[in-house]
């Protein structure tokens, strides 16, 4: 019985401390993730809790609204009409964002509410970015909010649309242990299957850049690979990638990218490589942040660069950086030609 109530007890200072959290960022991956983020809040929280849905894509942050409020009944699901309502009402706020300019950019608007300063105080606590960035800028955001008075968690996700749909990825968080434990139950358990604590600030996205470069790297190699079976006149791909899956060969991406060449095989349409929720582009902006880590502090990575320079060129501009990597195999194939959209 004392048990028990100090589960209670427990859980409901977990529901006060965390009780309205922001999303910012409901793109390929930041959709998902918010998504089952709502229902785990619905579930825990009874309805204790507030989600606010922030996204430069006014019409596709009412969509996703809309879709949660209906799949979790008694959850508080608020769109924000911009980043200040964010910063005025949110005591945890999330973040899943494109790139390191957009990520400077939020985040200078919610800890000075984009006036350089004397802004009105706002209940931020804490913020939490979940995206792919390098050493150096998760190592200033982290000093901005410190000098704010705002915990922040370096905690980036691996596993793709897919798992941010189904809520199995893998997040890697870096920062104060007390803060990940505070969000652990409510936030990371909610959306992701693999939760993670490496260390103090910087640790979760050190790992995630270890993550991405062999995520290029193996991307890469399963293209080339893929594209010197079809040249050795294996035709089709389905029994070598069963092979291959019992082989020492194998590998998660190996299968994926299989697993898209095969579609393609069978609607014998290339174009449907053409559209992707994990872009060539994303990696190639990935593979130059790792490229970038490993050069301040001074590594020559031969493998790492010579991915990067495939990524490079299959990402310099539309349709071809709009596809899904294993489009790669475009390129590679001398006797194929990457399709318009």
């Amino acid at each position: 019985r004392n048990l028990a109530q100090a589960d209670q007890e427990h859980h409901r200072t977990l529901t006060m401390a965390v009780r309205r959290i922001a999303f910012v960022g409901l793109g390929n991956m930041g959709a998902g993730m918010a998504r089952n983020l709502a229902h785990g809040l619905a579930a825990r929280t009874d309805g204790a809790s507030q989600l606010w849905l922030c996204d430069t894509d006014a019409a596709r942050a009412g969509e996703l609204k809309s879709e949660i409020s209906a799949a979790a009944a008694g959850l508080d699901v608020r769109v924000a009409s911009g980043l200040g309502e964010v910063r005025a009402n949110a005591e945890t706020v999330l973040l899943s964002l494109p790139s390191e300019a957009a990520g400077e950019a939020v985040l200078l608007e919610l800890l000075e509410g984009g006036g350089g300063g004397g802004e009105a105080s706002s209940p931020i606590a804490r913020v939490v970015d979940m995206g792919t960035v390098s050493p150096a800028y998760s190592s200033a955001s982290s000093a901005k909010c410190h000098t704010a008075g705002v915990a922040y968690l370096d905690a980036p996700v691996s596993g793709g649309p897919e798992g941010a749909d189904a809520g199995t990825l893998s997040v890697m968080v870096g920062g104060d242990e007390a803060e990940v434990e505070l969000l652990r139950p409510l936030v990371f358990d909610a959306i992701g299957s693999y939760v993670v604590h490496l260390g103090g600030s910087g640790a979760g996205t050190a790992a995630k850049l270890v993550n991405q470069q062999l995520v290029g790297i193996h991307a890469a190699a399963a293209c080339e690979a893929m594209t010197m079976a079809r040249s050795l006149g294996i035709k089709d791909l389905a029994p070598l990638l069963e092979l291959l899956d019992r082989s020492w060969g194998n590998s998660f991406i190996l299968q994926r990218v299989g697993g898209v060449l095969l579609e393609a095989q069978r609607s014998a349409n290339d174009g449907v490589l053409m559209t992707s929720g994990a872009p060539i582009r994303n990696l190639k902006k990935d593979m130059g942040i790792v490229d970038g880590a490993a050069e301040a502090t001074g590594l020559t990575l031969g493998v790492s660069s010579a991915a990067k320079a495939i990524f490079d060129e299959g990402g310099r501009a539309p349709p071809m950086a709009d596809a899904d990597f294993a489009a790669l195999t475009l390129l590679l194939d001398p006797t194929k030609e990457a399709p318009q959209k």
